[in-house]
């Protein structure tokens, strides 16, 4: 089922709350919207939620990486409960990393999986 949005264009993504974001992924004859949840599910879905009207600081930092790139590929890392989002555009391939474990996090990471932005920052004890 998700097979159907590999070579969609991302045109947008609307954060629903802190831990839930839909991606609008389109191609003139094809919009498709999808749905995460970190730490627990990803879907697509037929249904647009109300949305805030300025986006959070997570989602402003997604939309500047990844809006106008391609989705090229979902995969899940392993047998862990991970799920990896390629999207491609001219200047190199960026990652959307979702766990779906625990609270789970969600990750953008560059071509060479650096860190870009994290939903859930985590500190260790010393």
């Amino acid at each position: 089922v998700l097979q159907k949005l590999i070579g969609l264009r991302l045109t947008n993504i609307y954060d629903l709350s802190q831990k839930i974001f839909i991606f609008k992924l389109s191609r003139p004859d094809n919009k498709n919207l999808l749905l995460l949840e970190s730490g627990a599910r990803f879907h697509t879905t037929e249904f647009m939620r109300e949305v805030p009207k300025a986006p959070g600081p997570f989602n402003s930092k997604l939309r500047k990486a990844l809006r106008t790139r391609r989705l090229e590929g979902i995969r899940q890392l392993g047998i862990d409960r991970v799920v990896e989002f390629k999207f491609t555009g001219a200047d190199g391939n960026y990652y959307l990393i979702l766990e779906l474990y625990a609270a789970g996090n969600v990750i953008l990471t560059d071509s060479e999986y650096r860190i870009i932005a994290l939903l859930r920052g985590h500190k260790f004890d010393e």
